[in-house]
């Protein structure tokens, strides 16, 4: 028996982060979006796991 997930693919034009829950995704990615960098970015979305 096999366990199938679904993980959508998605396209991006300026940066990207990945995290094991989406809310620590979408921390990170607002932390750059606000013009932080990539360490601003993992540890807020370290802080949100």
């Amino acid at each position: 028996m096999t366990a199938t997930s679904h993980r959508p693919t998605i396209a991006v034009t300026q940066h990207a982060i990945v995290a094991g829950h989406y809310l620590a995704a979408t921390a990170g990615f607002d932390i750059l979006q606000a013009g932080g960098n990539a360490i601003d970015a993992g540890c807020a979305a370290g802080i949100a796991l």
